[in-house]
């Protein structure tokens, strides 16, 4: 498949030969600033591993409304290992470029963590808005499978049940390991975790350490909470 051919989202892709339809946003963008017209060929993916190539066949309702032919299919394999991030949320701008970010590195899976110091909000998750980053970011970086998004939960909850799934774990903390990911017998952590920006409370460390979660130090420089979960990501992924 070409990597320079526009890339749209479709939830659900037809079969080889049968036509769908875009929804409004990716119909706009394609008949928009892309500028297509009918017979351009453009690539799919469905967030769930599903790729193709498809044909324009119509434009209509000034761009609102786009008809296309699928042309071929492929079924890219789901990521074997999950690179998980559970981390507190900062404002609601420094969430989106965490997420983006996140997701263009390899995020699988993303867990709003709710700490000791952050406590619990009323805050309603715009969770509409953070999935359409989650599409954006992997049409940007080639991905076909979008991060599943989770309901919030504790730092004791996410520790818990990661031990049960028996995923490595690793946690920002001043008082950790140097920066870099210690490994053991080749295994690179799966779940990376970071709290709020005035950090986890000494039981909390102290609970997650008990349950085998690998603390690390990133640093002198104090990190906002993206900066933070975008290095330890990178640690996690390429280490």
């Amino acid at each position: 498949m070409d990597l320079n051919q526009p890339r749209f989202y479709c939830k659900t892709i037809a079969r080889v030969g049968e036509t769908l339809k875009l929804d409004t946003s990716e119909a706009r963008h394609l008949s928009g600033p892309r500028r297509h017209r009918a017979g351009d060929q453009v690539a799919l993916f469905d967030g769930q591993g599903t790729v193709g190539v498809a044909e324009v066949e119509k434009i209509k309702g000034r761009g609102a409304e786009v008809t296309l032919r699928v042309k071929k299919l492929d079924q890219e394999p789901k990521p074997v290992r999950p690179l998980i991030l559970a981390a507190a949320l900062p404002s609601r701008e420094r969430v989106g470029v965490m997420l983006d970010m996140a997701t263009q590195i390899g995020m699988s899976d993303f867990i709003p963590l709710v700490s000791e110091r952050s406590g619990k909000s009323d805050r309603k998750l715009p969770t509409e808005r953070w999935l359409r980053i989650f599409i954006e970011a992997c049409k940007q970086s080639r991905r076909a499978w979008v991060p599943r998004l989770h309901n919030p939960h504790s730092l004791d909850e996410v520790v818990n049940w990661a031990r049960l799934q028996q995923l490595k774990m690793v946690l920002a903390h001043p008082r950790g390991d140097a920066a870099e990911v210690n490994r053991g017998q080749g295994e690179r952590p799966e779940v990376v975790i970071v709290g709020p920006e005035g950090g986890f409370t000494d039981s909390e460390v102290e609970r997650a350490g008990l349950q085998g979660v690998q603390t690390i130090d990133l640093g002198r420089s104090i990190l906002r909470v993206e900066t933070a979960a975008i290095v330890m990501l990178t640690l996690a992924g390429v280490g």
